[in-house]
């Protein structure tokens, strides 16, 4: 048994009430993880969520205390299935076990209300909700308050971790190239540009490494050696490149191509990752000099996001420094400092910056 739908309400919207928080993360991701506006769906965001994080969810609390149950069994009777347990054994492990779902349970109704929206869930989910999640005895057989205890958990995760929520297909195909040593052919579709009316894609080859999450774990990336496949399909040359997960919009495991890597590359891609971070490995590292005002220094030390932290001080300059990092990060990280961090080399890089906010001048001086 599962949950109870009967056949008019498949036509229905479901009507769930979330905290105002709850909300305000949902939307958040909606914006982060769709790359399209138009394909934005606020319905199909809440049944990708069903679909990928039920079996994870500890609102899933008979699926969480069966699996805790073979747990204890595996580790207090010594063997891989758990098997045969003497009676005060099995009586801890029934009082641990009733410890463990009164505490689920009361973390499931103790989240707040906010308010109420619908939205339809499709038809593979009504399915999965009434034939394969058995948790209705826990929720008085009223799906809407599952799916509030599901999303309000799954909206107190950290970013990274909704990320891999919401991409789990792309995430499972990823993990099971890196385990086989196979390699990926993925898509990266850029920002749809509501102008032209067009969605650039690219897509490349990728021989994975791993998975790491950016210094501050908002987002996840793909770490490996990767060549872009060009329009007329020659390859350009391979190089240690990253990819954000949510980003990539097709992943394909290629069975027939190997994906393996030398320890010598392995350990090129880690230095390369301990001097660039997840977020820049593309471009060259290059010594950036800059000189601080002391309000700039203090806003250096507080802004975490982006920060590039390998850095040497001028000898004989108050606040002066040189950063070694990718232009790209330079530029993604100084240039909200406008007059409290000024590039003084290389000349290229501040005359980028000159531009820059000289064009964003002109937009607040044209009448």
């Amino acid at each position: 048994m599962g949950f109870f739908f009967n056949g008019e309400d498949l036509d229905k919207k479901q009507h769930i009430n979330l905290s105002e928080s709850a909300w305000c993360v949902i939307e958040q991701d909606i914006k982060n993880f769709y790359l399209d506006e138009k394909a934005e769906s606020k319905s199909g965001f809440l049944n990708t969520v069903i679909a990928n994080f039920y079996e994870l969810a500890e609102a899933s609390i008979s699926l969480r205390c069966k699996n805790k149950e073979e747990e204890l069994r595996r580790l207090l009777s010594g063997d891989n299935k758990g098997s045969d347990m003497d009676e005060s054994l099995s009586r801890v492990v029934s009082s641990i076990c009733k410890a463990y779902m009164d505490e689920l349970i009361n973390k499931t109704y103790s989240y707040p209300k906010g308010h109420g929206e619908k939205f339809r869930i499709n038809q593979g989910n009504v399915n999965l909700l009434r034939d394969d999640v058995h948790e209705e005895k826990y929720y008085d057989d009223n799906v809407g308050q599952y799916l509030k205890a599901l999303y309000e958990e799954y909206c107190l995760l950290q970013t990274f971790e909704r990320e891999r929520v919401f991409f789990k297909k792309n995430f499972d195909e990823i993990n099971k190239a890196i385990s086989e040593q196979k390699k990926l052919k993925i898509t990266i579709k850029q920002k749809h540009n509501p102008i032209a009316n067009t969605t650039y894609n690219r897509k490349f080859y990728v021989t994975p490494y791993k998975i790491v999450q950016d210094t501050t774990k908002s987002y996840n990336y793909l770490v490996g050696l990767a060549e872009e496949i060009l329009p007329d399909n020659t390859l350009t040359e391979k190089k240690i490149s990253s990819f954000r997960i949510s980003r990539i919009d097709k992943v394909m495991v290629c069975t027939t191509m190997s994906g393996r890597l030398s320890q010598e590359k392995k350990d090129c891609i880690e230095k390369e990752l301990r001097e660039k971070t997840p977020q820049f490995m593309a471009g060259d590292l290059i010594d950036v000099k800059i000189r601080f005002t002391k309000k700039g220094y203090e806003n250096y030390n507080r802004l975490l996001y982006l920060r590039p932290n390998n850095y040497t001080k001028v000898d004989g300059e108050d606040l002066t420094y040189v950063f070694h990092c990718t232009e790209m990060q330079c530029m993604s990280y100084f240039l909200k400092f406008v007059r409290d961090a000024e590039i003084l080399e290389p000349l290229y890089l501040r005359n980028k910056f000159k531009d820059r906010y000289k064009n964003a001048l002109e937009v607040y001086e044209t009448e």
